[in-house]
């Protein structure tokens, strides 16, 4: 019979087409899309003025705009804040500091709960590692002529323990319960322009600063000759007891060689690391491409990464 065969043969027809067109759709689908994500504004998060994030995802995004890429520096707090944009798809790439995510809830529980703030635990798992650029020494600076000595001096006075969604802030309330510190109502939560401000107004005594040696604030703090900086001690032992610390000393002279030298003694400390992190949705080409320039010379020379250097 005719028409068996004729409906037969043209079912044969369209399913063939219907597979071509499939065969055809999906490879437009995935150029569409790489299009899209090449013509989309990559947001890196960087940090304080006067610290280093913000200089190094400058310089990051300075890689990008060679690549071709259209980008954006977001300024924010610091490390935790960095983590919650990342987490929630809102920057792709961002400067954080490990250990200040196992911090949250015993020192910002408030950062995991219902407000403009939260950080939401589930949207965490999207957070990916991409690399590690640098140690973040913990720096204790005093006010000369506070009276702080030591640590037990820092009961009763001005004490800056930075913003709440920077790294200074849970850092900060680790070193004080290590040494049975109970922060007092002094103490404070400036970012870096407003605690240098407050030190030259004799308005603070003392800071916790976690940021690399190469930061701004550094050099600043030192040229005002208003401040010297405290070591840990026990700082080997403290950092035995926590995972993400590691022993570590600031060399005597480096935020001022000439004159006074600033710091006046090596200081022994503990670190911790500056990581590059992004979202697990980010496109792999550009995650591949920005881990390869990292890895480059001329951009550790230029961010003045000995550590990654060597």
């Amino acid at each position: 019979m005719v028409f068996p065969q004729f409906f037969h043969g043209m079912k044969r027809k369209w399913i063939t087409i219907g597979l071509l067109s499939v065969l055809i759709c999906v490879p437009l689908y995935q150029l569409v899309k790489a299009l899209i994500s090449l013509n989309r504004t990559i947001v890196i998060a960087g940090g304080q003025e006067e610290g280093l994030y913000h200089p190094i995802a400058l310089s990051l995004s300075n890689v990008l705009t060679r690549l071709g890429r259209t980008v954006k520096v977001r300024a924010t707090d610091g490390s935790l804040e960095n983590l919650k944009l990342v987490a929630e798809g809102k920057v792709d790439f961002a400067l954080f500091q490990p250990g200040s995510r196992e911090n949250l809830k015993e020192f910002a529980p408030a950062l995991l709960k219902q407000n403009a703030q939260k950080i939401d635990p589930a949207k965490l798992e999207q957070v990916a590692f991409v690399a590690n650029l640098y140690s973040q020494p913990l720096h204790i600076a005093v006010r000369v002529g506070s009276g702080i000595k030591s640590l037990q001096d820092l009961k009763g006075k001005s004490v800056n323990l930075g913003p709440k969604l920077s790294a200074d802030y849970p850092m900060s309330r680790l070193l004080l319960k290590s040494f049975n510190i109970t922060p007092g109502e002094e103490h404070l939560n400036l970012n870096y322009l407003e605690l240098i401000r407050a030190f030259e107004a004799d308005k603070l005594d003392a800071a916790f600063i976690t940021v690399g040696m190469q930061a701004d604030v550094f050099q600043t703090l030192a040229r005002t000759g208003r401040i010297r900086f405290l070591s840990i001690p026990n700082n080997e032992a403290l950092a035995a007891m926590e995972l993400h610390l590691s022993p570590f000393k600031v060399p005597r002279g480096i935020y001022r060689f000439e004159g006074g030298a600033v710091p006046r003694a090596d200081i022994e400390t503990v670190a911790t690391g500056a990581h590059l992190i992004t979202r697990g949705d980010v496109e792999s080409g550009l995650v591949e491409k920005i881990t390869q320039e990292i890895l480059k010379t001329p951009f550790q020379k230029e961010n003045r990464l000995g550590e990654l250097f060597e």
